[in-house]
């Protein structure tokens, strides 16, 4: 069974927290002890192990020594509008031992530990667990997809009715959480595709098997979300284009009015100066100028309505 050793008197969630069982030790929320006490345990720079407190590092692998350390980042829901972020997860493989740090507590990790909790002892624990959290990390990619597939079709029916500045900048955090993922997806890929071919894992053929169709799977993801991304970017293009129509028309609609207005205001301001005009004594003058500067208005919003279109 697991062995859970914690830094403060909370129960889990609350951290720092060091869990760890049979070939896996996974530092949760860690302190700056407690990375210090990791790196001097593991003989690892303890720079790498600060780096995944880092919300926006980018996925890596290297080797120092006798290890290999990675980054994957993972997507995890936003609390306040159920929008998606990216954290990333830090994993250390040594000799038989694999070591997660993670800021998140991500289910599928606890579910994974749980599991390998009750395996331990067999063989190969170490790379069949990294292969099941690299399995997690890309239903979990595939899920927040889908969420934002719906999410932005749900905002497409909404500016289609209101054009709400609102809705304007929701539908663009799902065009930058779908950009965001479609660059993570690319190291992503690049991280695990790196640990298929490391001759220090030495995979077994039906695991190797099993990595390259998570390989397969995981450059499959990348490619829907660069589509994704790119109908994003398409769709806000032409939400901005219909925002611009939208205004210039409203300009045309005024200058319209303004037009057809100002022979009745022309009229009205040269028959109310005080400077004698012509026909001034006439009393039918009134009706003729009343009527003449109307039928003149109607005619100019006849051709602007029917022959231009403007309004």
């Amino acid at each position: 069974m697991s062995t859970v050793l914690k830094d403060t008197p909370e129960a889990f969630p609350q951290g720092p927290q060091r869990l760890t069982t049979a070939g896996w030790i996974w530092l949760y929320q860690p302190d700056p002890v407690s990375i210090q006490r990791l790196a001097a345990e593991l003989d690892v720079d303890e720079d790498f192990l600060f780096d995944v407190l880092d919300p926006d590092e980018n996925p890596r692998l290297q080797r120092e020594e006798d290890h290999l350390l990675g980054i994957l980042p993972v997507p995890v829901r936003r609390d306040e509008d159920g929008g998606w972020l990216l954290r990333p997860m830090g994993f250390i493989l040594q000799e038989e031992t694999l070591v997660t740090i993670s800021t998140v507590q991500w289910t599928f990790l606890q579910d994974l530990f749980s599991r390998a909790s009750t395996e331990a002892g067999s063989a190969g624990g170490q790379r069949r667990n990294l292969l099941r959290i690299v399995q997690a990390i890309t239903e979990i990619y595939e899920h927040a997809l889908d969420d934002l597939v719906q999410r932005m079709a749900q905002l497409e029916d909404l500016l289609d009715s209101t054009q709400s500045n609102d809705d304007l900048f929701r539908l663009l955090e799902v065009g930058k959480a779908a950009l965001q993922m479609h660059a993570a997806l690319a190291g992503n890929v690049a991280v695990i595709f790196k640990l298929s071919r490391h001759h220090r894992l030495a995979w077994e053929d039906e695991e190797k098997r099993r990595l390259n169709l998570l390989v397969a799977d995981l450059q499959a993801v990348h490619e829907r979300a660069e589509v994704l991304s790119r109908t994003m970017n398409s769709t806000m293009d032409a939400y901005g284009g219909m925002v611009q129509n939208n205004i210039n028309h409203g300009l045309k609609v005024l200058t319209t009015l303004a037009l057809v207005l100002y022979i009745p205001a022309l009229m009205a301001t040269l028959y109310g100066v005080n400077p004698p005009i012509p026909l001034q004594d006439k009393p039918w003058i009134f009706w003729v100028v009343v009527l003449g500067s109307f039928a003149l208005s109607g005619l100019m919003a006849a051709v602007f309505r029917y022959r231009l279109r403007w309004i």
